[in-house]
């Protein structure tokens, strides 16, 4: 066989892990990083699908059981629908702790009024269970990261260890 680039093993192996692996000759281990960089990637989408319906389900519970507009709204407002009872509790209560929080006017983008302690609890199951898997999708991308440069570093030691076992069958 011809000798292998180490670049082009390493460029190949950033691409699509296992491409690498592949271009060198050892196709065992490029299936095994195409199905782990697989399925990194389908984990990665059905996380963010699933942050994606919980996030469209807590709006929607807020808006149905707190007539609250959640479109929109940052994360920290979102937090406050969450944490006190309604607008003025927070209001009267929640700037108490801290007064560099603004103070909110109650108009009808942000108001809310939980009927029942209930149906807050619910609300904030539904959002951190949205947030926890938007969080593993980030982790995800992580582990799709350390597959890529594993591969890159695996395809060029295999490129490099194919070119020496070359080299000592020329040199015999």
């Amino acid at each position: 066989g011809d000798k292998k680039s180490l670049f082009k093993a390493g460029l190949y192996s950033a691409l699509i892990p296992g491409l690498g692996e592949y271009y060198v000759g050892n196709r065992k281990k490029a299936r095994i990083f195409f199905a782990a960089d697989a399925v990194t990637w389908i984990g990665f989408a059905s996380y963010r699908i699933y942050g994606h319906e919980k996030e469209q389900d807590y709006v929607r519970f807020a808006q149905t059981n707190a007539n609250a507009q959640l479109e929109n709204k940052s994360d920290e407002f979102r937090d406050l629908v969450g944490f006190y009872t309604n607008i003025n509790e927070y209001n009267t209560f929640g700037r108490v702790f801290d007064t560099d929080r603004p103070y909110l006017v109650d108009s009808p983008e942000n108001h809310w009024q939980w009927e029942t302690e209930a149906d807050r609890a619910t609300y904030r199951h539904l959002k951190n269970r949205s947030r926890e898997a938007y969080r593993r999708a980030k982790f995800v991308v992580g582990i799709a990261v350390a597959n890529r440069i594993i591969s890159v570093l695996d395809a060029v030691r295999d490129a490099r260890r194919a070119n020496r076992s070359l080299d000592r069958s020329f040199s015999q």
